[in-house]
């Protein structure tokens, strides 16, 4: 997983000013970071930010072939870009943030600013979503969402015209 901070990519955007010539004849160039980190990465650097011990985050994973789905969302292959060109051909000296940098001061000081984990956060269009997903699979006996529900939804039929 790439996640480029802002900065970074006006920095690598103006890079072709370093070398006009250069931008002109390579003409494309990705603009990403090269600090890959993965989805679980992720997961526990909000958590670190978050004051919250690793050994505390819960993380599920589907089973991608189950779903027909790839292990990328919409691709079937892992994906991500490298501006190893835009460094070699333009000189971009590359991104100054981290993930982990940001997410301990920027993104979770804002999350505080807006009352943080003392929020009351309403959970209702997560539920609508899985509930109105659910498809039932022989091999789990009914749907795989049912391990999470809390509570039985009646939903009710719709009137007769």
């Amino acid at each position: 997983l790439s996640l480029t901070n802002a900065e970074d990519v006006a920095s690598l955007l103006a890079a072709p000013l370093n070398d006009e010539a250069a931008a002109i004849a390579q003409r494309v160039f990705n603009c990403g970071t090269d600090q890959l980190v993965s989805y679980d990465e992720v997961a526990y650097l909000c958590a670190e930010a978050a004051g919250i011990d690793k050994d505390k985050v819960m993380i599920e994973h589907y089973d991608a072939d189950l779903f027909g789905k790839a292990t990328f969302p919409f691709r079937m292959t892992d994906f991500y870009v490298a501006p190893d060109t835009a460094k070699e051909k333009l000189g971009w000296s590359g991104p100054l943030h981290s993930l982990k940098d940001d997410l301990q001061s920027f993104y979770y000081e804002s999350y505080v600013a807006r009352g943080g984990p003392t929020k009351k956060m309403s959970l209702i269009k997560d539920w609508e979503i899985t509930v109105g997903s659910k498809t039932s699979l022989p091999e789990y006996g009914s749907s795989i969402y049912d391990k999470f529900d809390p509570i039985i939804l009646e939903v009710p039929a719709a009137p007769a015209e």
